[in-house]
């Protein structure tokens, strides 16, 4: 059987609560509200979930990712705009079965699946809705009951009376996929005040399933609270499974990079100093890790992204084998920490993708080890820490704008010293330059070959040889000031003519960074109207990034759509 959840919404009567997460992310008992109907259902053998989610929603997938670790598959459906409960279960309608459970995400009612799907089957409905008596003092809505079991009447929570309330809806929905697919599409539809009342109207056969167990709604303030007091009740636990679980978790934010990028190379700033500008994103790393029952266990490290998970004796964390364990691995030793732990890393960035997805994992990883510690660090030592990890211990080529980029978050420049010393200057913009900066920007994946530290390498010989690489670079320090001048003056058409005037130049520096095909791309986006735009990373793949007047946005997105590449939706953070 397969459950949908709608965990998309803003949860704004809920706000005073949780003001930094999406509602089924309230902490309950020590866990996720949305852990709790997810574990139920897996109890059911209810093992295939999609989770609708909008607001906040990388908070639920680095939370849950594959649903693995919780004995169940997850997939997501993404809502960009709010489309409302119905609209939201016909968004997800490729990835369902023709008979389907569906659960809101702020509430719980113990509900014997089995008998709730012979229940469906057995009275031939479109939609069965699972009932309550709970909760009817309070004005929730009502809904009325034939006594074949049919609904005649089905009034959604309203500020008045609505007659004579006899049950009220407990949240949960067995339903066949004919009834969702009548929804229009894209357009917010409510599936308790317009979709069931409509279909209840045209003679559609909605039944009824009542339940008598205890029912939580944790959709404001007061039912939150009650709530907490329910869970008191060690009947209650025991059912709904509230062993405690202590995770600590680190996450970074990758990176874009608008101007400056190889002007942090050692190589370069030594002799002439540094200067980037750049910003942090909502895609990124995360890091989670458990402390094991025994302290002298081996760390084990699971490695989401790319399937796989090893355990490491205290003498092998520090062997490195050229795999992708060893930044993990050179990470978790620069912390001090040899056993005892579980370790789990994931990324919502696509492989490659020139975002800085290194150093982010680095970040990550340090991060969840000092919240474990319960240590506060600061940006400085976390970058400066990454640096040593990557640079030094790992040998990897490149410079150490991601470093800091990702340590301290934001929009922010950077200027090197010869004697790599970093200033970090917050750019401060509007919150309407921001939108509109986000807005005009998109971020174009395009998959790579696998030469990154190759493409250092010969930059970092260009710098040390070629006397053009080394005026190119010049040029983009100049290019930086001019940039951050045009953020802070919101001239962002400004801001895109530089990309291009940033990218050409960085063109200049290695031959390795760009190709026919990305060359290609790039001057068709510009002829379809973009105004600038720029590789992001070592080069030869990876994510391009486009500015484009809004005027033009619909013809360059055209133009993307005739590659293979992908568009990648990100907020700046």
């Amino acid at each position: 059987m397969q459950a949908f959840i709608l965990a998309g919404g803003f949860g704004s009567r809920l706000r005073p609560v949780i003001a930094d997460r999406p509602k089924p992310m309230a902490d309950i008992g020590n866990k996720p509200f949305l852990e709790i109907l997810i574990r139920n259902l897996a109890k059911s053998n209810v093992t295939d979930i999609v989770l609708g989610v909008g607001y906040l929603s990388e908070q639920i997938e680095n939370y849950f990712n594959n649903g693995k670790d919780f004995g169940v598959k997850i997939r997501y459906s993404r809502e960009e705009m709010p489309l409302g409960t119905a609209g939201a279960i016909r968004n997800a309608m490729s990835l369902m079965e023709d008979n389907f459970l569906v659960l809101n995400g702020d509430t719980f009612i113990d509900v014997d699946i089995p008998d709730l799907i012979e229940h469906h089957q057995k009275h031939k409905a479109s939609i069965s809705i699972v009932l309550t008596r709970q909760g009817l003092s309070e004005k929730r809505g009502s809904v009325l009951v034939g006594e074949d079991g049919k609904i005649i009447s089905f009034n959604e929570v309203s500020d008045t009376t609505a007659g004579v309330q006899d049950f009220t809806n407990a949240g949960v929905y067995m339903m066949n996929k004919s009834v969702i697919k009548t929804v229009s599409r894209h357009k917010k539809v409510s599936l308790e005040t317009h979709l069931i009342p409509s279909l209840i109207w045209a003679g559609e056969n909605i039944s009824g399933y009542i339940v008598d167990n205890n029912y939580i709604d944790i959709g404001t303030p007061e039912r939150y609270y009650s709530a907490l007091t329910v869970l008191r009740e060690t009947s209650f636990k025991k059912k709904v499974s509230l062993q405690k679980i202590r995770e600590h978790v680190g996450r970074a934010g990758l990176r874009i990079s608008f101007a400056g990028g190889g002007t942090d190379m050692e190589s370069f700033y030594q002799k002439y100093g540094g200067q980037i500008i750049s910003s942090s994103i909502d895609i990124e790393v995360t890091s989670s890790i458990t402390k094991t029952k025994n302290k002298k266990e081996p760390v084990t490290i699971s490695l989401v992204n790319y399937n796989e998970t090893k355990s490491f004796f205290p003498n092998e964390l520090a062997y490195f084998k050229g795999d992708n364990f060893d930044i993990a691995k050179a990470t978790i030793t620069e912390a001090g920490v040899s056993s005892g732990i579980n370790i789990r890393i994931e990324s919502n960035a696509p492989p490659q993708s020139g975002l800085g997805t290194s150093s982010a994992t680095v970040i990550a990883i340090l991060r969840s080890i000092y919240k474990m510690q319960s240590k506060e660090v600061s940006p400085e030592e976390i970058a400066q820490q990454a640096i040593k990890v990557e640079r030094h211990v790992l040998n990897q080529q490149g410079g150490i704008q991601d470093q800091y980029q990702i340590s301290y978050g934001g929009f922010n420049e950077f200027k090197i010293s010869k004697e790599g010393k970093v200033k970090v200057s917050r750019i401060d913009l509007s919150p309407d330059t921001i939108k509109s900066l986000n807005d005009s920007l998109i971020l174009y994946y395009i998959k790579r070959d696998n030469r990154g530290s190759g493409q250092q390498i010969s930059l970092n010989k260009n710098i040390q040889t070629n006397e053009k690489a080394v005026q190119s670079l010049l040029e983009t320090i100049k290019i930086s000031k001019k940039v951050k001048h045009d953020l802070e003056h919101g001239d962002l058409d400004g801001f895109g003519r530089l990309l291009n005037k940033a990218w050409q130049l960085k063109r200049q520096t290695n031959k390795l960074i760009s190709n026919s095909k990305i060359d290609q791309i790039y001057d068709k986006l510009i002829s379809a109207g973009a105004l600038g735009g720029k590789l992001l990373g070592a080069g030869g793949g990876g994510c391009l990034l486009i500015y484009s007047p809004q005027t033009a946005l619909l013809k360059v997105k055209d133009v993307l759509k005739k590659y293979d590449g992908e568009i990648i939706s990100f907020h700046f953070s």
